[in-house]
C-alpha cells in the first residue's frame, strides 16, 4: 500500500523508495519471493534465517490441513451435512449458478473433496496431482454452508487465498514445486 500512496509523488525521495531512480527503474531482484508476504510465512520462522521456498512449503501444508480441519469438523458433525450432503448441495449450487447467470464452476465430487481432506497428505507420493482447493470451489462451499456452518464459511475463502498465494509463489520459484514440497515433506516425516 505504501508503494501505491507513492507512485504520484515527483520528487527523488517517492522515487527511491518505488525502487526507481532518477535515470528510471532499478531492476528487481531475481528473487521469485520478492514481496513475500512475511504474514503468510510460519510465525516458528519469524526472525530465523530460513530458506524462502521452506517457509513457503510450510505455510502451504499448514494451510491445507487447516482447510481440511475445518471442512471435516462440519461434515463430522451430527448437525451438520455429511460429506455426501455436502456433495449432493454444491451440485445443487453448480445447477443454480447455470440456471440463474448462465455461468459454471469446476465440479466438485465425492473422490476430489476426499483427496481435499487428506490436507497436506494429498501432495504425498502416489497421490493423484489433482488442483488444490481454489478460491472458486471453497467460495461454493461456503455459499452451501453459510447456514449451517457460518464459522467454516466465513474461513474457507480466507484460507483458500492462502493456499492460491502460497502455491502461486511456490510455482513462482520453481515450476516442479510439489516435488520439491513432498521431498521435505518426506524428509520431516
Amino acid at each position: 500500500m505504501k508503494d501505491q500512496n507513492l507512485r504520484g509523488r515527483d520528487d527523488t525521495e517517492g522515487a527511491r523508495s518505488q525502487g526507481t531512480s532518477e535515470t528510471g527503474p532499478r531492476p528487481r531482484p531475481a528473487d521469485p519471493f520478492h514481496g513475500a508476504a512475511t504474514e503468510l510465512l510460519p510465525k516458528a520462522f519469524m526472525g530465523e534465517p530460513i530458506d524462502r521456498f521452506d517457509g513457503l512449503a510450510h505455510a502451504l501444508v499448514q494451510a491445507l490441513d487447516q482447510w481440511a480441519q475445518e471442512v471435516a469438523k462440519v461434515t463430522d458433525d451430527d448437525k451438520s451435512p455429511s460429506r455426501l450432503g455436502l456433495i449432493n448441495l454444491l451440485e445443487d449450487d453448480a445447477n443454480e449458478l447455470l440456471r440463474l447467470h448462465n455461468k459454471t464452476r469446476k465440479k466438485i465430487d465425492g473422490p476430489l473433496l476426499t483427496y481435499w481432506l487428506k490436507g497436506r497428505n494429498q501432495l504425498l507420493a502416489g497421490s493423484k496431482r489433482n488442483r488444490l482447493p481454489s478460491e472458486e470451489d471453497s467460495a461454493a462451499i461456503a455459499r452451501v454452508l453459510k447456514q449451517k456452518a457460518p464459522r467454516c464459511a466465513a474461513r474457507l475463502p480466507k484460507i483458500s487465498a492462502e493456499i492460491a498465494v502460497l502455491s502461486s509463489r511456490l510455482g513462482d520459484a520453481d515450476p516442479q514445486w510439489r516435488d520439491k514440497v513432498l521431498s521435505r515433506l518426506t524428509a520431516s516425516s
